[in-house]
């Protein structure tokens, strides 16, 4: 397996200008296979792409109340910005453990604070996500998977298939497939899910 994470700032303070919502965003190959993917960039100029490629909910990671970690604005401001901070990164034989927490959502009612620990291992992800206050916002895990991937639902039991490998998606809340766009070179949109 190939893992891949942002557990820091999402950028310098002194150049914002190309940063994304991807606070504790990762990748995953399996196999070789990729399975979890980046969103990636379309263009730079101002438009509907350009704020798709850099909202939270473009990233593998969870939005509150549908809205961005940070405070995002035409194709390179940045506003608001979420403090992170790493609680734990432990390697531990084949075992890679993160643990860290964010404040990108302090600002809406309740003050929520996002945490997120993975345990990436050879043959298992494990992705824990906790929103610690807050005001029964809407909270939303996504995970954006290659356009090579065959994603389904069997009752409650949901797979995703890419070549030879099966992966199953264990989660405690409920499991939706939507499509979404992956954005792997300028100009490019590539559906997916």
């Amino acid at each position: 397996a190939y893992f891949l994470a942002n557990y820091g700032r999402i950028g310098p303070d002194y150049l914002p200008a190309h940063a994304h919502g991807d606070i504790f965003s990762f990748e995953w190959d399996v196999h070789g296979q990729r399975v979890i993917v980046d969103a990636g960039v379309y263009e730079y100029h101002p438009g509907r792409w350009r704020d798709y490629a850099r909202s939270t909910a473009a990233h593998n990671t969870v939005t509150v109340d549908n809205s961005d970690q940070c405070e995002f604005w035409s194709a390179f401001r940045v506003g608001r910005r979420a403090a992170v901070s790493i609680e734990q990164c432990k390697w531990d034989s084949a075992t890679l453990t993160l643990d860290g927490r964010h404040d990108g959502y302090a600002r809406l009612p309740g003050a929520p604070i996002h945490r997120r620990r993975i345990v990436a291992g050879a043959h298992r992800l494990q992705v824990t996500d906790w929103v610690e206050r807050g005001r029964r916002q809407a909270v939303r895990a996504r995970l954006l998977c290659h356009p090579a991937c065959h994603v389904s639902k069997d009752g409650g039991k949901t797979s995703i298939v890419v070549g030879g490998t099966r992966v199953n998606l264990h989660a405690r809340c409920p499991v939706r497939i939507v499509r979404a766009s992956w954005l792997p070179d300028f100009g490019k949109a590539v559906k997916t899910y």
